[in-house]
């Protein structure tokens, strides 16, 4: 895999637009600090709050899957091993990154007693559900699941935290653990996805214009 193959590689990709999102995402959390949401429509519930040192890295989860989706999949035909080794890193990568923002948030800015280990695993667990629905859905249909059960989660941590506490993702009262088994197996399922598919399976290119490949 010489650094030219790299480079059309990324440049087949909107990695620009993940790159970006990352350093946009990185500069959101490190001036906002300790600033946390509160999620509260149920009087008499227990709100569920929500860090921005959360909510800005599972966004840029959803919105690096759905950006390291090839453009134009029927150019990556062939089952070559070098393109599925490509994906695998690039999976890697989409997880891996937006991981890191609660830990530097956490480093730079955080006072040390904030909770942010368990975040973390929250955003890998979110990102590897980003890159399956993308690899299957599409590029739009991925980040937008990855959204929804980020949201559909705070919701019932909020309205149900008892159900809740049985959901892999922390945030409800009493379910304030890093959940890393679940995390880490989505992972692994999230990496062979995209490796397997390239990032793009056969139902969800046929679903893009102009490329049916």
């Amino acid at each position: 895999m010489t650094g030219r193959s790299w480079s059309l590689y990324w440049a087949s990709r909107a990695t620009t637009v993940f790159v970006l999102a990352w350093a946009a995402g990185l500069l959101v959390v490190l001036t906002t600090g300790l600033t946390v949401l509160e999620l509260a429509f149920i009087g008499g519930k227990v709100p569920r709050y929500v860090p921005l040192w959360e909510a800005v890295p599972v966004t840029v989860a959803a919105v690096g899957a759905g950006a390291l989706a090839p453009r134009m999949r029927s150019w990556e035909t062939g089952g070559r091993p070098a393109l599925h080794a490509r994906a695998g890193v690039a999976a890697v990568t989409a997880l891996v990154l937006p991981g890191l923002l609660p830990w530097l948030a956490h480093v730079v800015v955080l006072p040390s007693q904030t909770r942010w280990w368990d975040i973390v695993w929250n955003v890998v667990t979110l990102a590897s559900v980003a890159l399956v629905a993308t690899a299957m859905g599409g590029r739009v249909v991925g980040p937008l699941v990855a959204l929804g059960c980020y949201v559909a989660t705070m919701v019932l941590q909020h309205w149900r935290p008892d159900l809740a506490h049985w959901v892999p993702l922390s945030g409800s009262p009493g379910n304030l653990e890093p959940h890393i088994v679940p995390a880490v197996l989505a992972s692994g399922v999230a990496v062979a996805t995209w490796s397997y598919t390239l990032g793009c399976s056969r139902w969800a290119a046929r679903t893009w214009r102009n490329d049916t490949g």
